[in-house]
């Protein structure tokens, strides 16, 4: 997986200017009209799609996480251990946490449900409520009210 905190030279907890200015210093070094690497400029754009939009930077954050979580737990010792059928494992699953696939799995599709809840979020819009009538011309009308019982 990609780290895009590593590939803009920033930190995780990094403000979103710095990741602003951080793309910029980057896009210019590394644009192909300036003589740059395309394949490094479109990776560096990658990153700032990503980390610039709250969203999918919180999305990233969380995939991020789990990633550091599922790496913490260690290896299975290189030795050959039998199944229950009697063959044994091949390299591949040596190498594999016990239960990696479960838990990558499990984690995958809590990571992609955050993502759906975080979209539907971000599509979400807040309009403030509004009286019908504002408070000035509801006092205006107080007053009117108040005058004409007088008279």
């Amino acid at each position: 997986m990609k780290n895009y905190y590593e590939i803009l030279g920033v930190r995780q907890t990094c403000l979103d200017a710095d990741i602003k200015a951080a793309y910029r210093e980057l896009a210019r070094r590394y644009h192909p009209d300036l003589g740059g690497d395309a394949e490094r400029f479109d990776e560096i754009c990658e990153a700032y799609r990503n980390l610039s939009d709250k969203s999918k930077r919180l999305a990233f954050d969380v995939r991020l996480r789990a990633a550091a979580r599922s790496s913490a737990n260690g290896e299975m010792p290189d030795k050959h251990v039998s199944r229950r059928d009697g063959a044994e494992k091949s390299a591949s699953d040596r190498s594999r946490p016990c239960g990696a696939t479960d838990r990558e799995r499990m984690l995958e599709e809590q990571i992609a449900e955050y993502e759906k809840l975080l979209t539907e979020i971000s599509r979400c819009t807040v309009t403030p409520m509004r009286p019908e009538i504002s408070p000035q011309t509801l006092a205006m009308i107080i007053r009117r009210n108040r005058a004409a019982r007088g008279r």
